[in-house]
């Protein structure tokens, strides 16, 4: 971040010719003109696919920011980082990369702590977060099933089966639907977190 600040006149930073400027701005002739392109293009591709200014949409006025929107980013960059490593060429993992870290770096301008974004809770503890610093989606849950095992049990209600997150509640559970008498959902507890692991759908 620049130490620019217009309201100080004194002299701040001197050139090997003597000339003073207010501040030492950051070095932007360093990047590489390759790396703002690909960004550049991976911009362009999400507006040309999304609409501009497309993950605006991710925070409120009022500060709260949609957790699930911020996630499902830090995954997606995640993909392409292995994507990278494992030298598959399908698509721009740097360009992809590099939406991301601008993407990341604004919303912590806009208040986004992405220790707590990222951060793997109780399912109690899950709620109260979302709660008080997140967007809450007009949907009845969360779209998050690593982090809050409701999710599981919602899904499972829906569908009229019952019991997961409930007392006496097995461990594993592939009930058939009444209407279809097909298995429509697999999910299995985690030994080391106790949380549920959706691996299984209907069509």
């Amino acid at each position: 971040m620049s130490d620019h600040n217009s309201n100080d006149k004194r002299p701040a930073h001197t050139n090997p010719s003597g000339m003073t400027s207010s501040h030492r701005a950051p070095h932007y002739d360093s990047i590489p003109s390759c790396f703002l392109r690909r960004m550049g293009l991976r911009f362009q591709l999400g507006d040309d696919t999304h609409g501009r200014g497309n993950r605006m949409k991710a925070y409120s006025d009022d500060g709260r920011y949609d957790i699930d929107a911020l996630r499902d980013r830090y995954n997606h960059a995640m993909d392409h980082l292995i994507a990278l490593r494992e030298g598959t060429k399908m698509d721009d993992h740097i360009g992809a990369v590099a939406w991301f870290l601008a993407f990341a770096a604004e919303a912590e301008e806009l208040g986004v702590d992405w220790k707590a974004v990222l951060a793997t809770r109780t399912p109690e503890n899950e709620i109260a977060y979302r709660k008080a610093a997140c967007v809450q989606s007009e949907r009845r849950f969360p779209t998050d099933p690593n982090r809050i095992h409701e999710l599981a049990a919602q899904i499972i209600n829906r569908d009229n089966l019952v019991g997961l997150g409930q007392p006496g509640w097995t461990d594993n559970l592939n009930r058939p639907d009444p209407d279809t008498a097909a298995p429509i959902l697999h999910a299995t507890t985690e030994d080391s977190g106790g949380g549920i692991s959706i691996v299984g759908g209907g069509n």
